[in-house]
């Protein structure tokens, strides 16, 4: 499997933006 550089950029910003909403709905959710 061959990684080219946009495919690991967009796999990173998922990552980060899936991480935020976890985190915010966790915050949410304790607030």
């Amino acid at each position: 499997m061959k990684w080219s550089r946009r495919n690991i950029w967009t796999v990173i910003l998922l990552s980060c933006l899936v991480f935020w909403a976890i985190l915010l709905t966790g915050l949410n959710a304790v607030a």
